[in-house]
């Protein structure tokens, strides 16, 4: 019996391990990188994301975001979050922020820089990305979207496993959530013009 409870326990322990290693490795902040889409261009937006170590969902996210900016006539930064990134936001139209959710929170490279950042009154556009429960999550990125001092539009919820449409398609769940990331930069960039 004694055996079984030790045994029990380690399994415990080796699980919670486990779980702490993953989340600090997907978790980990990326280096600073950006690019520039079409350079020459009046509207600028920026998109600023947190590249998901494990399924890469949020980079794929902030590309369609990206597309549908560029479609509607925007010049757009792209960069990663990280303590390089800058910390005061002027000469932007729009800002998005792609967030991706760990214990029903954003992702903490995501948290840090947005308790540092003053968006100076930017439209922002908050994608929350996930597995499927992301709403506790995008109520904490509005929360600090607002608290940044950006001019908050929305915060749209993405997610790899729960289906991101009503209706059955004969597309893949990860193409409809990059459909409507696209579709998002494209309305966004419309509202602002």
């Amino acid at each position: 019996m004694r055996t079984r409870i030790y045994t029990g326990i380690y399994l415990l322990a080796f699980v919670l391990a486990l779980l702490v290693s993953i989340t600090v490795y997907v978790q980990t902040e990326s280096d600073y990188t950006t690019q520039v889409y079409a350079d020459d261009r009046l509207k600028r937006a920026l998109v600023l994301y947190h590249p998901s170590r494990d399924a890469r969902f949020s980079n794929e996210l902030s590309l369609a975001f990206t597309s549908g900016l560029l479609t509607a006539g925007f010049t757009v930064e792209r960069a990663t979050i990280s303590s390089d990134t800058p910390d005061t936001i002027t000469g932007y139209d729009i800002v998005g922020i792609v967030s991706n959710t760990y214990f029903f929170r954003p992702d903490i490279p995501t948290e840090h820089y947005l308790s540092r950042v003053d968006f100076n009154g930017v439209k922002a556009v908050g994608l929350m990305a996930g597995a499927g429960s992301t709403a506790g999550a995008a109520r904490l990125l509005r929360k600090w979207l607002r608290r940044s001092n950006a001019d908050l539009l929305d915060v749209s919820e993405f997610w790899i496993l729960r289906p991101n449409n009503e209706t059955p398609t004969n597309k893949s769940n990860w193409e409809v959530a990059m459909d409507k990331a696209y579709t998002l930069g494209v309305q966004t960039a419309a509202s602002i013009l």
